[in-house]
Formats: C-alpha cells, structure tokens, sequence
C-alpha cells in the first residue's frame, strides 16, 4: 500500500533508543509526512490543540470554540492492552516495550491517578472473544497531561509523534477524551449568576426535551410554559427565575421553537439560526451603507441649523458658505470620550480647515456631530440583524418555511428595524464643536454628550442654543459688547464697520458667536439702532461714506430702519454718529430760524447741503442766490397726551378687550416714562327687579376686584343720554339741600 513504506519507516524510528531517534531525525516529524488517518487520530489532534499554549495555536482553540462549543480539556483515560508481539529488556510495566512509546508510556504513569491492570475480553470476531491483559492510565485534570507536554516535548509535533507511537505499537486500545463542552444553556447559567445558582438554563433545557424530544417522522409540538415550569421549580426556588432563563433560551437557541405558549425541539434549525448566520456573512460595506441611507433619511430635519451634511467623504462635500451647518460624520469616524486622537476628531479637523484641497474661510458655521465607538458596534449589530431578517423575509418563497415561521420572521424584521431607529440618536450623540476663548490662542474642541430622542439636528441645535454655542437671536446691545471686545470696529480712527465685513467676520472667527446666519446679524443691528438708547449702549448705522465730503450718508438712529447686507452699509460708534446728527440738526434749524427763511438747493454757488450758507430765501421771498426754493417744512407739534373712549360689546367683552391691549395700550406703554391709565366703566339698564342673588354675587365680586365705586339702584326713570345718580351721590346732595329746601329730597322719595 502507499502509506505502508512510511509506517514501516516510522515504526523503525520509535523503537530506537532516544539518542538514535534524535540523532536520525531531521526536523519535526520528517520522517512521517504521510500516514493513513484513522479515528484514533482525531482524538491525538485534539489533544495536540489543547497543549499548546501559544497565540499561533489560539486560532485552532477559537475554531473549536466557535463550531463545536468545545472549551477546553477535562480529563483523559487511556486505555493500553497487551500487544501481540513479544520481546525481551524493555519496560516489563509496557510488555517490554521500548523506544518512544516506553518514554511517552513512562510519563503517563507517572501522571496517572492510581494506575489499574486488569483482564479485558476484546472481541476479534464472532467466534473469538479472548480475555487480554489492560493497563488504564487516568489523568483526572488537563493540568497533568500539559505537564508532561510542557516539560518533555514543547511542540505539537513530537507530542502527536509520541501519542501515535502507542497505535503504531498495538499497545492503545482506545483513548477516551473528556472535554468541557460550552452549551448554550451553560452559556446563559454563567452569564447570569442569578440563573446558575440554580442551574435554571440547563434544567428549562432539559425539560423542554424531555417534554417534546423529536424523531424523525413526527414530532410531538411542544409542552405550555407552565409545564415546563412544572417540570424544573423544586420546593423553595422562584417561579419567575425559570421564567427568565425560558425567554432567554428562546431568544438564543438554535433548535428550539415556541409558539404562543408552547416550545418544542426540532431536528431543523429555527429562522432566527438562518438569520444569524446570514448575519454574521455581512459585508461591513453593506451595514455602513444601510447606517448612512438612516443618516441621510433623518439629515431632512434641520432644527435651526441652514443644512445637514450627512457622512461627507471629505471636506470638498461641504461648501464654504456663512450659514452655521451641522456635519454628521460616518460610521468610520468613530469616537471615545476625552479622545483626542480619535477618527472623528481627525475627520472633524481635516474637513474644518480644508475644503477640498483649498483653505476653508468661514469656520465659524461648522460643528460636527460623531458616533460613539462603543454604541457603534451595538448599532451595526441590529444593522446586521435588521438585513438578514429583511433578506429572509424578501426571499420568503424560496425558503419554503412555514406559516409560523414565516409571521416570526416578519415580527422580527419590524422588531429590528425599530431596533435600529432607536439606536441611531444612542449612537450618534458626540457633539464636537470647534472653539476659540481667546482671539490670539489656539483653537478648542467641544465634545458635548447629546440626551433625548429628538432628531439629530434637533437635539444639537438645542443643546448649542442652551449653552449659546448656537445664537438665533443677537440683541443690539450684546452686538455692540462684541464690537467692543476684540474690537471689529475698522476705519483710521476705527469708528465705523461694515455691515457686509461685520458678517463675514461673524462666519470666520472662532472667537465670536456662532450665527445661525447673516438674518440674525441684520436683526440685530435693526434692534441696535431701533433702540430710544442707542446713543449710550448701540450704536448708529448709515448707507455708506461720502469720502469728499467727510460725512456718512443716510445716518440714522434711533427710528426704524431697514438694514442692507452690501459693501457700502456701515455702523457707526454711537458718539460718532451722534456728533454728525446733532450738527447737522444745529445747522438745520439755525437756517430755519432765520425769519421763516427755507433752504434753496441745486443752484450755482450753493452746494445744496444744510448749511451751506447759499440759496437762502430771506424774509418776503427774496433769495439770497439763484435756484429752485425748497421750503423747509415747520418743525412738528410735540405730542404729550393720548386719550379714547370706546363702547363694547357686553357679550364678547373679553375679545375686544384683548384687541384693544394689543393694538392701543401695549404700543403706548412701550414709550419711555409713559403713564398709562385704563378705566373700566359698567352701566346696565335692568327692565325687571334684580335676583337677590345676583346682587349678592355681583357685589362680593366688585369688592374682591377692588372696584372703586359700585352698586344697585332703583329706576330714575331718566331720558335719553342721562344716567341716574349713585346711592352716594343722592347723600351729598341730600346733607347739603338744607340751603334750598327739601324738594330735593322730596322728589327722591317719590321716584
């Protein structure tokens, strides 16, 4: 045969003392590159695996673990028989036995926990069952065998060599190799110490079983909850214990199927099996790209941001542009807390300062939000999850599965599916905001942990407004503070700043807030320059800079404007602009004090400004030059005092009430030092006598207002347009009839 010239070879070698066997031997197993594997040699392989305790040798021990749930090794019993060969001056333990096998054999006993040597029948055939000597060498712990591994051999080659020199020499007649097996039920006992105290997993297992075991034709469809319940709880341990370990062997088991209320055993496994295998066969391309379709689904939803970028491949995706945007790194810019190392701070920084392969000018409008590397793996695991049961469930014709496995695999589509949505705001809750404290250091980052189940865009823009990192109202005032601050005001004598510079340096500068986009700016010097304050805490704006002229055109402040984001708008320091108005308001009315005189523009000689001292029509319509006559219009009448009178409606008195608070009374009180005063009058005519009732009420209530006068009085009969007098005003009149008689009192008493 092919394998009998290397046995052949390999047996002469075994049988040389050690020295010959070293010194013949070239290499680890040279001489036995071919040999004819039998059932023996399994058990050899797998007791080579467990020895070696190299890292080369951890991925056989992984492979192990992973197909066969085999832990590791337990004990092992080798059972030696007396060979059919005879010879003289060897081990007389071993039959005489020399070479290899009477080393390896030696180490053995020695090992061994009390060695046993008693007859056997063997049975060669069936007419032959002859009673032969045995030896059983028992090794009760792995420790003993890698002992003698260690300290003797030292790698996995001369080990197999020596455990194959007990089959090569007819002295083995079996090996039986205990191993730890890690079950699922064991699994879940030593996760769980509450359920391994009482073995709860293993004995659920075993129950359900026992319960409905299979066969191949039929099988029994499975035992009620309560039954197996039954079958495991003894006297003194919790129901709701075996409860727990039932529903996590459901969740996790391969063979076992539930339906309703009953569980069974089958011999096929279970769609959730199919499904975590094709699971586990993902491409990471695959659930990157179902992670970031969800991004850009939930990027639609801006908040207060101006746009959403989701997972960019660079900073060439973003444009420079000066409205704030939120950029929602990909799964493969991954963060840690307090990392400063991390792909997201990498990806954050290259795309903050780089568009593309040009500088990026505004980085005041970028923030980032990043993925948490540890929630990351639990994301992309119902990823996974959610595309298996999707695919099972696409493909649900061609897997030929039954009705009820065909309802659990759409239940747990939808289960992971909602999985994943919600994982999506768990993972992606690291804000990272670039910073600037102070305008001469060195650039800052933010990371800020986001909380809640708003969407992405939402949940950071709140977060940025409440620690007013994101600004989407500015006041005038703080305007004028960050003015001030740096200072951004420009020009020689930096009294003035332009609108258009101002926004740009908005969207640029680190150290300033963070505009939501150049509105807020424009509402903010609207707001400024609005203000009755604006000379002592604004500032003023103009439409631009007469450079001949040394003034600025279209100076305003303090009235309602209309702001331009252009290159000629500017604002003014307030002292600035105040100095320019109130000269030319000095010139303006020294012209017009002058008998009635009005200002005459546009004629030669005359520049056409207040002023300018030409074209003045004197007294009696005489012009001082030539030109058209402007009149100057007469200064404005100052209004001091407002006052209404309006009758309601009775039945919808609150309505226009309401009405009137809004649209008169707020604008009066919102004039500096405004007294405002509103009196509420109350006059009804009542045809019949008044309910003793509604006097009683009415009267308690008017006095928990704190009404000033009130009350009820009889008909004065009066005319048209008269109102009859109140029970106080009929006293007075009364004390002080005694001047003119008692016809007063007298026609009181008869009406």
């Amino acid at each position: 045969m092919l394998f009998e010239k290397h046995m052949e070879r390999f047996y002469r070698l075994i049988i040389k003392p050690k020295a010959q066997r070293e010194k013949k031997r070239v290499g680890s197993n040279a001489l036995r590159r071919l040999f004819y594997a039998q059932t023996l040699h399994g058990q050899f392989a797998l007791l080579a695996f467990f020895m070696d305790p190299s890292k080369g040798a951890e991925a056989d021990r992984e492979f192990l673990r992973e197909h066969l749930q085999i832990e590791g090794l337990d004990s092992v019993l080798f059972a030696l028989r007396q060979p059919p060969w005879h010879t003289k001056g060897g081990d007389p333990r071993f039959w005489n036995a020399e070479g290899e096998v009477r080393d390896f054999l030696s180490l053995l006993f020695d090992s061994a926990t009390v060695p046993m040597r008693m007859p056997r029948r063997i049975s060669v055939d069936l007419t032959k069952n002859p009673s032969v000597e045995s030896l059983y060498l028992f090794l009760p712990e792995a420790a003993a065998l890698e002992r003698v591994y260690r300290e003797h051999y030292g790698n996995q080659y001369a080990f197999f060599t020596a455990l194959e020199s007990t089959h090569i020499s007819k002295l083995l007649g079996e090996v039986r190799t205990r191993v730890k097996i890690n079950s699922l039920p064991l699994q879940l006992d030593r996760e769980n110490p509450n359920l391994g105290r009482y073995s709860a997993t293993r004995r659920v297992a075993r129950t359900i079983y026992l319960g409905s075991a299979p066969t191949q034709r039929a099988a029994h469809k499975g035992i009620e909850d309560r039954q197996v319940k039954l079958g495991c709880v003894q006297p003194g341990e919790s129901v709701a214990t075996f409860g727990d370990a039932l529903r996590r062997l459901t969740d996790r088991a391969t063979y076992l199927y539930v339906d309703g209320k009953r569980y069974w055993y089958s011999t096929q496994p279970t769609v959730t099996r199919l499904a975590e295998d094709r699971a586990a066969q993902l491409d990471p391309h695959t659930v990157a790209d179902e992670i970031q379709k969800r991004l850009r689904e939930q990027s639609r939803s801006r908040g207060d941001f101006a746009k959403v970028h989701p997972c960019p491949a660079s900073g060439a995706d973003i444009p420079d542009e000066q409205e704030t945007r939120l950029v929602i790194l990909g799964p493969d810019h991954a963060h840690a807390a307090k990392s400063d190392d991390s792909a997201a701070r990498k990806g954050a920084a290259a795309i903050l300062y780089l568009r593309g392969t040009s500088p990026r000018n505004y980085k005041n409008t970028l923030v980032f939000l990043a993925p948490d590397a540890t929630r990351l793996k639990e994301l992309e695991q119902a990823t996974r999850q959610y595309l298996a049961w999707t695919s099972m469930w696409d493909g649900r014709e061609s897997l030929e599965i039954g009705p009820f496995q065909l309802r659990q695999a759409e239940t747990k589509r939808k289960s992971a599916d909602d999985t994943v949505e919600a994982r999506i705001p768990e993972t992606f809750h690291w804000l990272l905001v670039p910073g600037q404290s102070d305008p001469k250091g060195e650039m800052e980052w933010s990371e800020i942990r986001l909380q809640g189940q708003d969407g992405l865009a939402a949940r950071a823009a709140k977060k940025m407004k409440n620690e007013e990192m994101l600004m989407v109202q500015l006041g005038g005032t703080r305007l004028r503070h960050e003015l001030d601050r740096v200072p951004l005001w420009r020009g020689t004598d930096q009294h003035q700043v332009g609108v258009k510079q101002l926004a740009e340096d908005f969207a640029k500068y680190l150290y300033l807030p963070r505009l939501r986009d150049a509105d807020v700016l424009l509402a903010a010097i609207r707001d400024g320059v609005e203000r009755l304050t604006w000379k002592s805490e604004t500032f003023g704006y103009a439409e631009g800079w007469d450079e001949t002229k040394k003034r600025y055109k279209g100076l305003q402040g303090g009235q309602s404007i209309r702001v331009l984001l252009d290159g000629q708008s500017v604002l003014v320091k307030a002292e600035v602009a105040e100095a320019q108005i109130d000269a030319e308001n000095a010139m303006t009315n020294e012209a017009a004090g002058n008998g009635g005189s009005v200002i005459v523009g546009g004629g030669a000689g005359g520049t056409g400004e207040p002023g300018s001292g030409s074209n003045v029509l004197q007294p009696g319509g005489r012009s001082s030059g030539s030109g058209s006559v402007t009149p100057v219009a007469p200064e404005q009448a100052k209004l001091r005092r407002f006052h209404g009178m309006i009758r309601l409606d009775a039945t919808r008195l609150g309505r226009d009430a309401s009405k009137i608070a809004d649209e008169v009374v707020t604008h009066l009180n919102g004039l500096l030092d405004t007294s405002v005063e509103v009196t509420l009058e109350i006059q009804a005519d009542i045809p019949d006598r008044v309910p003793e009732k509604v006097v009683r009420d009415v009267t308690e209530n008017c006095r928990t207002l704190r009404f000033e006068s009130h009350g009820f009085e009889e008909s004065m009969n009066c005319q048209p347009g008269e109102r009859p007098l109140d029970q106080d005003a009929w006293m007075i009149l009364a004390h002080n009839s005694s001047l003119l008689g008692s016809n007063l009192i007298v026609a009181r008493q008869n009406q």
